[in-house]
């Protein structure tokens, strides 16, 4: 639990992280679109995100382990 004064800022940086996490991809969704198409881009961004999540489950097993 964080103390009073730094609640507000805890908040502040959550919602922060929250909104690149958010929207980032989608911008480079579009930036990739336009240059290589709708649909390669969205399968190089299915592919990555897929690849991620690989990763990150096989990070997660590993520290279960």
């Amino acid at each position: 639990m964080l103390p009073d004064e730094y609640r507000a800022q805890a908040v502040s940086i959550y919602y922060g992280v929250t909104y690149l996490g958010v929207s980032l991809p989608i911008l480079g969704l579009g930036i990739a679109a336009q240059r290589l198409g709708l649909l390669p881009a969205i399968c190089l961004f299915a592919g990555v995100t897929v690849g991620l999540m690989a990763w990150s489950l096989h990070r997660w097993r590993r520290h279960l382990a």
